[in-house]
């Protein structure tokens, strides 16, 4: 530029929050953000003995799921569904019975989904876990956009982009701990996800139809170790709606 009176500063791309965690990139378009710290305040120290940084990434795709984000949300997040709508894909392992309420915060919400103690361990994972959090899942919310499930060896997060109210893309990702799972335990993992993530989509596009019906009023939440993570979310849904009305 030749013009001495140019100024780089008024002349660019606007600019936005942007932090690395756990190994993703989190973007808030707000104009006054709230700090990363803050909202995940808890899930991070819960994140810590996972090693996260260890993982690698070995499988993605995109889907288009014709529903409501705020229902995938809801369902990705409790356990009272697990062993009704995925009888055979992970009843086995993650029992409803066996879900119990995690911890929650400003910006997140999450539970456990335990094994059974006949079930062996999926892989060893980081030498700093402790023996019950090897024998189980851990699944998080980060508000608005991003689901996780991660255990020992296995990590899989769900992005989402809403599109409309009854339509949301999803780019999931599949990420394994080091070379914990040789090349066809990986396979069998993304082929096992790849049927998860059919059924929870065929469940929940019958239920945005249903929704339309003149009948479908609601019900009450069933208990905190069931759908406490739903009213985590409900609750912060509503502050969102306080503050930008």
């Amino acid at each position: 530029m030749e013009n001495t009176n140019f100024d780089p500063k008024n002349c660019r791309l606007p600019g936005f929050a942007c932090v690395e965690r756990f190994g993703f990139i989190y973007v808030n378009l707000s104009p006054d953000p709230i700090s990363i710290e803050k909202g995940l305040s808890g899930l991070t120290k819960k994140l810590a003995r996972y090693e996260p940084e260890r993982y690698r990434f070995v499988h993605g795709a995109n889907e288009v799921w014709h529903c409501n984000w705020k229902a995938l949300v809801e369902n990705f997040m409790e356990g009272y569904h697990l062993s009704v709508v995925h009888p055979r894909t992970l009843h086995g392992y993650t029992p409803s019975k066996l879900s119990r309420k995690g911890p929650s915060g400003a910006g997140f919400t999450s539970y456990f989904a335990k094994y059974p103690d006949e079930i062996p361990h999926r892989g060893h994972g980081s030498a700093k876990l402790p023996k019950t959090q090897r024998h189980q899942s851990f699944l998080f919310a980060t508000y608005p956009c991003q689901v996780t499930s991660i255990a020992p060896s296995l990590l899989v997060s769900l992005c989402l982009m809403p599109r409309s109210a009854n339509r949301v893309d999803v780019r999931w990702t599949m990420s394994v701990f080091g070379d914990d799972m040789d090349e066809e335990t990986i396979r069998e993992r993304i082929d096992l996800w790849t049927e998860v993530n059919r059924e929870d989509r065929e469940k929940l596009e019958l239920m945005q139809s249903a929704m339309k019906s003149q009948y479908a009023t609601g019900g009450p939440l069933a208990g905190p170790d069931y759908e406490g993570t739903v009213k985590d979310f409900l609750n912060w849904l509503a502050r969102q709606d306080r503050r930008y009305p």
